[in-house]
């Protein structure tokens, strides 16, 4: 079996009450919590990642491990709205994450492609956290 990661920083991680993170946890392996570099924003109900302002600026998040040839990333893709018509609301990119013991994977994450208001950066890069 062909593996992918994919780097979740919102909605769909471990202990998210969203029923999309139930379909990832039940078709997915969780690998563990992880970090990239990028900048994470309130948008309400959900956060929204784009590229990190300056050094050190990273999004805490968890890294899942999926068949490649699987529905899931398609799954994801519409979740995220990253399909369809242009202007898309994310479109998923490759990107490295770094792992809580400190190796570095490559992973799928949805990049924002909106405006984002500068005051709902989010300085932890956790979501749910200022």
């Amino acid at each position: 079996m062909d593996t992918v990661h994919v780097f979740v920083y919102g909605t769909l991680r471990p202990g998210s009450p969203h029923p999309m993170a139930k379909f990832l946890a039940d078709h997915a392996r969780h690998v563990g919590p992880a970090k990239m570099a990028g900048r994470l924003y309130n948008l309400g109900r959900y956060p929204g990642m784009v590229s990190a302002g300056g050094e050190g600026e990273y999004v805490i998040g968890d890294i899942f491990q999926i068949d490649a040839s699987g529905p899931v990333l398609a799954r994801l893709d519409e979740y995220e709205g990253a399909t369809g018509e242009e202007p898309r609301l994310f479109e998923r990119k490759r990107g490295v994450a770094q792992l809580k013991d400190g190796a570095t994977i490559a992973a799928w994450y949805y990049e924002y492609q909106r405006t984002v208001p500068s005051q709902a950066w989010i300085r932890s890069g956790n979501f749910g956290e200022p």
